[in-house]
């Protein structure tokens, strides 16, 4: 069964939205097309892209490790979003770096 021109739309808006990407229409210079959609292109791909854990997050884990005699694997120490879901894990409202208060 083929599906209606209104169900393929709204399916193709919710894999962009689950993607976390908006659909905004402004108007544009048509000399301005190209320059803007290839701005738009890489920051979707700069947004996808899984950067190294921060110092400040390496040291907040290193930190309940040693309170909490905690361990970490080694893929979690490779992704920031990873660390970042271990911490929010791991974490007390209470459990803070000197320093960092």
């Amino acid at each position: 069964m083929a599906l209606t021109n209104g169900e393929r739309q709204r399916k193709y808006k919710e894999m962009h939205r689950a993607l976390g990407l908006i659909l905004v229409q402004v108007w544009v210079p048509k000399d301005k097309v190209v320059e803007l959609k290839s701005i738009a292109l890489r920051m979707a791909e700069e947004g996808s892209k899984d950067k190294e854990p921060s110092q400040r997050q390496l040291d907040f884990a290193q930190f309940l490790c040693d309170t909490k005699g905690l361990k970490i694997a080694s893929e979690v120490l490779s992704s920031s979003k990873r660390l970042s879901e271990w911490l929010n894990k791991n974490k007390r409202k209470t459990d803070k770096i000197k320093g960092n208060e």
